[in-house]
């Protein structure tokens, strides 16, 4: 939790140890790494040809994306865990694009595919450029328009999925402020507990357990019990 603007923030903590002159350890030292999200227009483009790999670049950097080549997929895959949030554009042209793809998808790295492919007729071309991981295919030659419309659908999903992570993490946050007699009374409630029972189980009068209910309902910032059980679970 940032003390600065209360932001919710994912952090990647490396430690390592420091040897003194004698051998033995005398400090520990550490990288913080902020790697919350991030939902920058970012593309990743990679394609074997020169003219292939400018001409995707220079679609994505007139709609505004930061773009970072790569003339390999093994290139990309080399430093895939440590690149922020965007999409990926690979060009089919290399016989191992395909498995790039499911590379990146074994990796669950925030980095959807789109594909761009000649299939030659190949009907199932597409089908096997989805399978191995793409999350949407063009065939060659593609548009402008279609290309930007696949990278922003693409980066849609990592949007949604940082508000998904976003709201979790505040529901974690809340939940975690609450008192040890609120977080009791939460529980109740979520085992479908009244104020009587709950207060017969903690020790406390209906009205006790009343007061703490509103507490909990306040600090989960909802209105109504059924809000409260869905931030809890």
């Amino acid at each position: 939790l940032r003390a600065s603007d209360g932001a919710v923030r994912r952090i990647r903590d490396t430690f390592f140890p420091i040897p003194g002159i004698d051998g033995h350890i005398r400090f520990v030292g550490g990288i913080a790494q902020d790697v919350t999200t991030d939902t920058a227009l970012r593309a990743y483009v990679v394609a074997a040809g020169d003219q292939a790999r400018h001409g995707l670049a220079a679609a994505l950097q007139a709609a505004g994306y930061e773009v970072q080549a790569f003339a390999s997929g093994q290139a990309l895959l080399t430093i895939a865990g440590s690149l922020l949030p965007g999409c990926v554009v690979l060009d089919l042209e290399e016989a191992s694009g395909l498995l790039t793809a499911s590379a990146l998808k074994a990796a669950r790295a925030q980095l959807p595919v789109v594909a761009v492919g000649a299939s030659g007729g190949d009907v199932g071309f597409g089908v096997r450029a989805m399978k191995a991981g793409a999350v949407d295919y063009l065939e060659q030659p593609w548009t402008p328009e279609a290309l930007l419309f696949a990278v922003r659908t693409a980066l849609a999903e990592i949007h949604a999925e940082a508000e998904r992570a976003r709201g979790s993490d505040e529901a974690r946050a809340r939940i975690a402020a609450l008192s040890a007699r609120e977080r009791a009374v939460l529980e109740g409630l979520l085992a479908g507990g009244t104020n009587k029972t709950i207060g017969r189980a903690l020790g406390l009068s209906p009205r006790t357990v009343e007061i703490h209910r509103a507490r909990v309902m306040e600090a989960l910032g909802v209105r109504s019990l059924p809000e409260a059980v869905l931030i809890a679970t």
